[in-house]
């Protein structure tokens, strides 16, 4: 008598069932739910494979057999001659594989961690806008342009410009004593108006292109140079606020490096960030990307990014206006750890990507605004936590993705110009082939349909994220076009020239939503921007006696006055004090006066007023 073949050494049966058969679905799906449960009878204990779905977060089982009992209902017809099913085959392949289900019209697609998504639409296309895609976003009120300036405080208000002045000033006192001439007119302290006049000139030379050019060539005197500079300060004026502007207190900044490692500059970062969310309501399509700030000098936590121009610098991750390209939150990488800076505990576990994303995002929670990244972001844990907060989320996906079923993936038998569409219950991924042996994976929780666009025949997701992804490599682009950034091994000034330069970017983007404003170029405003900060030094300047009277004539031109305007002459305090020896008699009678020369201001006795001193006779 034959004894039943239940050895584990004879060959492995294989299970077969034709597609025309009668109970082909109720077979088939016992087979599944029996090997997905670990249970199946004919199947030797070496084959079944307890760890063939792995653990999802998503409800696949739950999902997967009320579709199917929905499908199986509305079956109608089958196909006269198909090939068999194996299933052995399509269960068990050498990469654990996933499954695709057939059966009639409908088909599943399953990720290599058992994630699964349907060809079906979830929704129908004639049903009303889903409610998170109604963007809740309070009404934008108009602002009423008075000049740039007045837009540029806004973002760069004065008590950062006074932060700066106090770092500075006690930095220009500890270096003074180190020059021969402590008293030098070029080390005296600054103020406001003369901080305001020195981003001024960095935003003329954003301008002027003119950011690396050597600063002898720009205050030249020869006629090569730009009179503006001149008019404003001199070379070594400028020069030393260029080496000794700081923008922290130097006596506490080794404690709070113990805690905040970008001590050096936070504060003033911190100050600008806060005014950038006040001054502007982003609209419903937002942009999350890094941006590198180029910087080569020694930092420990300098990034390499092969991919970017300068390769090496100090990353930012900003989110903008998709649409009208301006900053409203940022955040500096400083090293591990940072990307997670203000999260609860538990989100602190998440990938680095998700942590950066909802950090950017935390003022945006229930808009329902949608969030466009590159692959680098985008995965279902960060969808999940956005669908939580009110918030969607379109981007492009790794090809290394889990959750990506085969199908999706690049292959020589897929047309080109054809798109694949898989869906869930909130989540929509596509494959589109833009030319043979390519694909290009996006994912998208604000879609649910198979729309395509009638003229490029592209889906809808990528259409929309075309529109929406460029927002911060635009202003990365700006930023690069006119730059204030000068060659320095000080990351804090580094990073400092991209915040002067944001603030341009920003300022722009606030003219432009101001109504009854004329059309200019951002470079016309910058400029327009760098004349009005410059303006109040250069009217106080022209009343400095001691520059020379052809530089006086020219401060007068540009401020557009024929001649330099007289100082008003008054008796000085008959004291001993306020008396100076008089600069016409010999020094050995060291005869001492109140009376001055109404030309040059030098102390004159009344002896020799009765002319013009020397000086004055020969200039004139």
């Amino acid at each position: 008598m034959d004894q039943p073949n239940t050895s584990k050494n004879c060959p492995k049966r294989r299970r077969v069932v034709a597609v025309t058969s009668e109970d082909f679905e109720n077979t088939l799906q016992t087979w599944l739910e029996k090997e997905t449960e670990g249970d199946f009878s004919d199947v030797d204990d070496d084959q079944a494979d307890p760890d063939f779905f792995l653990q999802s977060d998503h409800e696949t089982e739950s999902e997967q057999s009320e579709d199917e009992q929905e499908h199986e209902n509305q079956l109608q017809t089958r196909p006269t001659s198909v090939p068999l099913v194996d299933v052995n085959r399509t269960s068990r392949s050498e990469t654990t594989s996933p499954i695709s289900i057939l059966s009639g019209n409908q088909k599943y697609y399953y990720g290599k961690n058992g994630y699964k998504w349907s060809s079906e639409e979830p929704v129908n296309r004639s049903s009303r806008t889903a409610s998170h895609n109604i963007v809740d976003i309070p009404p934008r009120q108009p602002k009423t342009f008075i000049d740039s300036e007045s837009l540029w405080l806004e973002l760069f208000d004065t008590k950062m410009i006074d932060t700066i002045v106090t770092c500075t000033n006690q930095k220009l006192s500890q270096v003074c004593t180190k020059y021969k001439n402590p008293d030098k007119v070029e080390l005296r302290p600054t103020d406001r108006e003369e901080m305001k006049a020195f981003l001024g000139l960095l935003f003329y030379t954003s301008v002027f292109k003119s950011n690396h050019e050597n600063t002898k060539c720009i205050f030249a005197t020869d006629g090569s140079g730009r009179e503006i500079f001149r008019c404003v300060m001199s070379q070594f004026r400028f020069l030393t606020l260029l080496n000794y502007i700081r923008f922290d207190d130097s006596n506490s900044r080794s404690q709070r490096l113990e805690t905040d490692p970008l001590a050096a500059i936070s504060e003033i970062f911190g100050l600008f960030i806060a005014n950038c969310k006040k001054a502007y309501t982003p609209g419903a399509y937002l942009c999350v990307d890094e941006m590198l700030v180029p910087f080569r000098g020694r930092c420990k936590f300098i990034i390499y990014m092969p991919k970017k121009p300068a390769k090496y610098g100090l990353k930012i991750l900003v989110v903008c206006d998709a649409e009208t390209f301006y900053v409203h939150n940022a955040y500096i990488y400083h090293g591990k750890d940072s990307d997670g800076l203000g999260l609860p505990e538990t989100e602190r576990k998440l990938a680095i990507p998700t942590q950066s994303v909802l950090r950017l995002c935390k003022d945006f929670e229930k808009t329902n605004r949608n969030i466009t990244a590159d692959n680098w972001f985008s995965s279902i844990e960060l969808m999940e936590r956005l669908k939580d907060r009110g918030l969607t989320y379109v981007g492009t996906l790794k090809k290394n993705k889990r959750h990506i079923p085969p199908e999706f993936q690049a292959s020589k038998t897929r047309s080109p110009e054809s798109s694949l569409h898989g869906f869930t219950k909130d989540f929509t991924i596509v494959s589109y082939v833009p030319k043979k042996s390519k694909a290009v994976l996006l994912i998208s929780s604000m879609h649910h349909t198979k729309q395509l666009d009638p003229l490029t025949k592209k889906p809808e997701i990528i259409m929309d994220y075309n529109k929406t992804k460029g927002g911060v490599d635009e202003i990365d682009k700006k930023c690069s076009n006119y730059s204030s950034s000068r060659r320095t091994r000080r990351w804090p000034l580094a990073i400092f020239f991209r915040v002067l330069d944001l603030s341009g970017v920003n300022a722009y983007a606030l003219y432009k939503t101001c109504t009854a404003v004329p059309n200019i170029s951002r470079a016309q405003f910058l400029q327009d921007l760098a004349r009005s900060l410059v303006l109040p030094h250069l009217k106080r300047r022209v009343y400095n006696n001691r520059l020379p009277r052809e530089l006086r004539l020219t401060i007068s031109r540009v401020l557009g006055t024929d001649k330099p305007p007289e100082p008003e002459i008054t008796a000085p305090e008959d004291t001993e004090a306020a008396r100076k020896t008089c600069k016409i008699c010999p020094s050995r009678l060291k005869r001492r006066t109140k009376y001055s020369c109404i030309e040059c201001r030098k102390a004159i006795c009344l002896g020799c007023s009765k002319t013009v001193c020397v000086e004055c006779a020969d200039n004139k």
